[in-house]
């Protein structure tokens, strides 16, 4: 049972004693739960690091090799300007940029037919008779006494065909006519209706129905730079190598396909404001603001401060591997791509950057994504391989050629690669890894050299990668378990702090219910002696 204090006999509010006592004791525990919220604040700030650092992996990814670099751009120029559309392309960034010359003869039509007979209603008995259809799918005959029935008939058939009901008089008086539609253009997809006498015992044959053709099925033909192909379909996906061909209409026409520098120049864009929500942010978190001594939450972390100075230097330094003796450009701000000093963002000029592209594409694309060239050919190389030039060899080891690598002047180990076919990779954990070359054709004491770059698009998306991602090797994972594992330890303490409090109020309540009680008794006493030395005093008397 609970000991209640209520301080008649002392005439002390004893509750508001020992809750001003306590109040003492709950400082160390309001000082745990000032630092738990600190920690809530810098787990939610390297939350919001890990999203804006996606964001730039996205935007990095949209630029780092060589196909999603080369934004192609198609145009079709039609010989006939007052003619319509006669062709629509869709070309994805692997096509070789040039020219075209493309004629479509004629289009890929589906097989139409319509009954020439009509019927007021839907559901009229329209008579006993048998419909056969015959596609390449196979032969079915219908033996429907209504439009309504024929046609559900037929579209459940999956003989490759649609049958529908139009209306070809007005709505008050109505002329139902079945239409036969085959489901795909071409030749080959169209299909044979006849219609039979009615069957004996059925009763009145009725109107034996007929059909007319509205449109014949016929194939596309085009001829592309003078070479004739046909097709039962509009849509020509084989033509050309990483372009789909929608035929529309018969015409001629010339098709070219150039790199489109305002795609580039867009996806550049959006890759600049990705590195800047992810600097400023981290700027927000470092800051010291001395008029008022705050802090941003992240006030001199020092993984956050390695973060911010990697991806500095990757987008301000030569890019790994660039020569700048050889290569156009080796630094984004050749190419309009520069950091502004008063707000340490960059600035994207696009003028600059259109120049560029025009000038040298090539130069510009390396800035970006992997390249490499020497004895062997070069494949990718990952944002964890250190660009350079590099001696290669080829040594026998256990009765194996193999390939060896080692940077160029240097008279380090040599690097034995990984051999899958006639790939061959750097080892993890190596200068090399990440880069993947083509040898074929070795020699025993075959000597060359390899220069490769890996690009800044390709850099930040393989550091970023391995900053959020969720494992023990996560630069992010890491501070977030740390951070964790630092405010279940405050709270462990507050609970036991808060134990001892509540164990300490306890025993402060019975003490004070036994003042009470003492003082109880004490006054008890204290009448019982007054009322015995007033009657001795009266007897005296």
């Amino acid at each position: 049972m609970a000991v209640t204090i209520d301080g008649l006999i002392s005439g002390l509010d004893t509750a508001s004693i020992i809750t001003s006592l306590l109040e003492l004791e709950k400082r160390p525990v309001d000082l745990l739960e000032a630092k738990q919220d600190v920690i809530d604040g810098q787990l939610s700030a390297w939350q919001e690091i890990s999203t804006k650092l996606l964001s730039l992996e996205t935007a990095s990814l949209n630029i780092n090799n060589s196909s999603k670099f080369n934004a192609i751009g198609s145009t079709f120029v039609n010989n006939n300007a007052l003619q319509g559309g006669v062709v629509n392309v869709l070309a994805n960034d692997n096509v070789i940029t040039g020219s075209n010359s493309l004629s479509v003869y004629q289009i890929a039509t589906q097989q139409k037919i319509v009954s020439d007979q009509g019927f007021g209603s839907t559901t009229q008995n329209i008579g006993h008779w048998s419909t056969t259809i015959t596609t390449s799918t196979g032969t079915q005959t219908f033996y429907q006494t209504t439009l309504d029935e024929l046609k559900s008939a037929i579209n459940s058939s999956g003989l490759g065909v649609t049958a529908s009901i139009i209306n070809t008089s007005s709505t008050s008086t109505p002329y139902y006519r079945l239409q036969v539609t085959s489901n795909q253009p071409g030749v080959d997809n169209g299909f044979d209706l006849s219609v039979n006498q009615g069957l004996t015992g059925l009763g009145d044959p009725g109107i034996l129905l007929s059909f007319s053709t509205m449109q014949q099925a016929q194939d596309a033909i085009v001829a592309l730079d003078g070479i004739t192909v046909t097709r039962s379909t509009n849509v020509f996906s084989d033509l050309i190598e990483g372009v789909e061909l929608e035929l529309l209409s018969a015409g001629s026409g010339t098709i070219t396909f150039s790199t489109d520098t305002s795609q580039i120049v867009e996806n550049m864009g959006e890759f600049v404001d990705a590195y800047n929500n992810v600097m400023g942010f981290i700027r927000e978190q470092l800051v010291y603001n001395p008029a008022i001594d705050e802090t941003g939450p992240l006030f001199g972390n020092s993984t956050l401060l390695v973060i911010q100075t990697s991806l500095t230097n990757m987008v301000t330094g030569v890019v790994s591997g660039l020569s700048q003796t050889i290569d156009p450009y080796t630094t984004l701000s050749q190419v309009g791509i520069y950091t502004e000093l008063a707000t340490s963002k960059l600035v994207l000029d696009s003028n600059s950057l259109v120049k560029a592209l025009t000038d040298n594409f090539e130069g510009v694309r390396n800035l970006f994504v992997p390249a490499g060239s020497g004895t062997y050919t070069f494949v990718t190389a990952g944002g964890s391989a250190s660009g350079g030039t590099y001696d290669t060899r080829v040594t026998n080891s256990g009765g194996n050629l193999v390939v060896q690598m080692r940077a160029q002047g240097s008279t380090g180990s040599w690097i034995t690669l990984e051999q899958t076919g006639n790939y061959w990779d750097g080892p993890p954990g190596t200068v090399l890894e990440g880069l993947s070359i083509r040898a074929a054709n070795l020699a025993d004491g075959q000597t060359g050299t390899m220069s490769f770059s890996t690009g800044v698009a390709e850099q930040i998306s393989y550091r970023v990668g391995f900053i959020t991602e969720y494992s023990t090797e996560s630069v992010i994972y890491n501070q977030l378990t740390s951070l964790e594992t630092r405010k279940d330890d405050y709270q462990d303490q507050i609970d036991n702090l808060n134990l001892r409090i509540e164990r300490k109020r306890v025993s402060m309540v019975r003490r004070y219910a036994q003042l009470e009680v003492t003082l109880a008794q004490l006054k008890s006493q204290s009448s019982y002696l007054t009322q015995q030395f007033e009657s001795l005093l009266g007897l005296n008397k």
